[in-house]
């Protein structure tokens, strides 16, 4: 069996959902950095370009929210939060907008959020 750290699995990962499904993109600060994310977006900004891997500033409400947005509308965004402690600043996004949808639509959508 082949030994990675947890943050090559997470990079390998990224990868293959994104070359497999081109709905698939990564939004979040310092994504295109190969240092930032705990280095698990290595090489993802120049294999898939920056329409698909997508550095925002920092807002963790803002970018959480177009995040909800984008998955409402059908297309699957990977949310990456550089550090725990700032994605609380998102939890109303998360616990009270994206957790919500798809009851105040009648079960018509979802929010298909990783």
């Amino acid at each position: 069996m082949r030994r990675i750290s947890y943050a090559q699995a997470i990079n390998e990962t990224l990868h293959q959902m994104i070359e497999r499904d081109t709905s698939v993109f990564l939004i979040g600060q310092g994504v295109t950095s190969p240092w930032y994310v705990g280095s698990t977006t290595v090489g993802l900004i120049d294999r898939f370009g920056p329409k698909r891997i997508i550095d925002t500033p920092v807002s963790e409400n803002g970018v959480t929210g177009v995040a909800v947005g984008a998955a409402l509308a059908g297309v699957r965004p990977v949310l990456a939060h550089s550090r725990m402690d700032f994605m609380y600043y998102a939890m109303d996004q998360i616990a009270n907008q994206a957790a919500n949808w798809h009851y105040m639509f009648g079960g018509q959508v979802s929010v298909p959020l990783t």
